[in-house]
C-alpha cells in the first residue's frame, strides 16, 4: 500500500498483525538503516512513525526472532515448507528437530526427497508401519542409490514439543 505525505511532514506506518517474541523494526528501503524500533510483538497491531520526511522514501518492517524465546515456525497446513534445501547426504548426515505433531497424519519434517533414487537425498517424516503420525522413519539415499531407513512406531506425543534426531553415518542409521 503507498500514501503519499507532503516534505516535511512524517508519516505512520502500522503493520496489521505482530507475533509475541519477535521485535520489529521500520527500516529504510534506499539505505537499509533502521529508522525506528525496535517493537515488541505483541499479537496486535504495531505502528511506526518515519519522524519528518525531506524526500521520496521507501520503508520496510523488518521482523527478528528474540533468541532463546518460546517461538517456531507455525504453519497452517497449506503449502508448508522453507524451500530449498540445498544439502545432499551420501556418506554421513545429522538431521535434528523440535515438533510439535497436532493429529495423526502422515508428515515430512525435514527433506529433499524428490521421490527417485537419486543419491543424496534425505527424508525425517512421520510414517511408519502402523501409519498413524505418531511414528517416526529416517531415510537416505546413499551414493550408490542405496536405500537405508529406521523406524520407530508410536514415539511422538501429540499437542507437546517432541525433540527427534536422526544419523546416518556410512549405512548405520539411528534416531
Amino acid at each position: 500500500m503507498q500514501n503519499t505525505v507532503c516534505v516535511g511532514q512524517s508519516a505512520t506506518i502500522t503493520v496489521g498483525a505482530s507475533l509475541p517474541g519477535v521485535q520489529y523494526y521500520l527500516r529504510d528501503n534506499a539505505t537499509n538503516t533502521v529508522v525506528t524500533g525496535p517493537l515488541n510483538g505483541t499479537g496486535s497491531p504495531l505502528s511506526f512513525n518515519t519522524g519528518t520526511l525531506s524526500t521520496t522514501q521507501t520503508f520496510h518492517v523488518y521482523g527478528q526472532s528474540l533468541p532463546g524465546g518460546n517461538v517456531a515456525l507455525d504453519f497452517d497446513g497449506n503449502d508448508d515448507e522453507i524451500y530449498p534445501i540445498y544439502s545432499s547426504a551420501t556418506n554421513s548426515l545429522t538431521l535434528e528437530a523440535w515438533i510439535y505433531p497436532r493429529a495423526t497424519v502422515y508428515k515430512r519434517i525435514i527433506s529433499n526427497y524428490k521421490g527417485t533414487t537419486f543419491g543424496g537425498q534425505f527424508s525425517m517424516d512421520t510414517y511408519n508401519a502402523t501409519n498413524n503420525g505418531r511414528g517416526l522413519r529416517f531415510f537416505v539415499i546413499s551414493a550408490t542409490s542405496a536405500t537405508h531407513s529406521v523406524t520407530i512406531a508410536n514415539v511422538l506425543t501429540l499437542n507437546t514439543w517432541n525433540h527427534v534426531a536422526g544419523t546416518f553415518d556410512n549405512g548405520v542409521m539411528k534416531l
